[in-house]
């Protein structure tokens, strides 16, 4: 099967081996993508989570440049609001309409709540890089810090 994009966690974007095999891939007109994920852990390595230094999220789309890459896979962009217990009905278990968000664009929506509904204080989830508004997608903390990070 051909593969078109090459995807890697950005710790192994210094690996000699794989910088070899990365530089091959891109110069047969391949791309390659960088990855942050909740894992390696905290605090050696960067993350988007809130909880860590904003720098950290700066930092990532630096990374990429340094590398040379093409583009950066984010798992999910709004996981946390979709699947948070704050943002269902507890009587229905449907997702809370556009309707019943603030003029603001915000929900009840807890980013310490997991998606199991209990208190996951390890971590504040992967994504929201985007809320639903009313008038369209409103920009996260997240998104943010990885704009101001772009060189």
């Amino acid at each position: 099967m051909p593969l078109d994009i090459w995807v890697t966690l950005y710790p192994n974007l210094d690996e000699p081996a794989f910088r070899t095999a990365r530089e091959a891939f891109q110069a047969a007109g391949k791309q390659a993508w960088g990855y942050h994920c909740v894992a390696p852990p905290q605090p050696q390595y960067l993350n988007t989570f809130l909880d860590v230094p904003g720098a950290k999220s700066r930092l990532l789309p630096l990374v990429g440049a340094l590398h040379n890459l093409t583009g950066w896979l984010f798992w999910y962009t709004n996981w946390g609001s979709r699947h948070a217990p704050s943002a269902t009905d507890p009587s229905t278990g449907q997702v809370v309409t556009l309707a019943e968000f603030d003029r603001r664009g915000r929900s009840q929506y807890d980013p310490v709540t997991g998606s199991t509904g209990e208190a996951d204080h390890s971590t504040n989830e992967d994504g929201n890089w985007v809320y639903a508004g009313l008038e369209g997608p409103l920009a996260s903390q997240r998104l943010e810090l990885w704009r101001m990070g772009r060189p």
